[in-house]
């Protein structure tokens, strides 16, 4: 397991993550786990509807996340972790790196309150997203701790912060060298 590496990329919801993730994982050939991407799966699998509804399958989410991470660190793989961690995540992301002696890397994205909350309503505006999201209901009931969500995680290994106001002024080469020397 010598020279793995997991990479945890979080920031707040719109934050740029996703995109962020989906554009340099190839680049450092990582597999990438994304909580959105199993949330779509078990709403999917098992319905939706609602906030409440959304909540128990961000939950089943995390927890299908963190056994997935397991299987790849157990096997001594490389991987990438995509979500607005919850603060609690932090000591879950540690414990995994503690026991399989990974390396790790935390990228946060982030972007002023302005553009995350006119990003937030263009997506709950936006048939593109899983209605299962309940962004709509989420955005009008609960702005201000979706925009304090996606901290810094208190986590051994160092942190990138990316501003993602415009996708298009990422600098891609610089971060993936960061990230890539960091992977050894």
């Amino acid at each position: 397991m010598v020279g793995a590496c997991l990479v945890v990329v979080t920031g707040p919801p719109a934050g740029g993550k996703t995109m962020l993730a989906r554009r340099i994982a190839p680049a450092l050939n990582l597999p990438v786990i994304s909580k959105d991407d199993l949330k779509v799966i078990l709403y999917d699998t098992l319905g939706w509807g609602g906030r409440e509804r959304d909540r128990k399958v961000s939950d089943a989410a995390y927890a299908l996340m963190y056994h997935l991470a397991e299987i790849e660190m157990r096997a001594g793989r490389s991987l990438m972790l995509e979500a607005n961690f919850r603060r609690e995540a932090g000591q879950r992301i540690a414990a995994l790196q503690e026991q399989y002696g990974y390396r790790l890397i935390q990228i946060r994205c982030w972007a002023s309150r302005d553009v995350l909350v006119s990003r937030m309503k263009a997506r709950a505006a936006s048939r593109e997203r899983h209605p299962g999201h309940a962004d709509r209901e989420t955005l009008e009931s609960e702005l201000e701790g979706l925009l304090a969500s996606g901290s810094r995680l208190s986590l051994d290994g160092p942190i990138v912060e990316v501003e993602t106001t415009d996708p298009e002024e990422i600098d891609e080469r610089s971060l993936l060298t960061t990230v890539a020397r960091w992977m050894g």
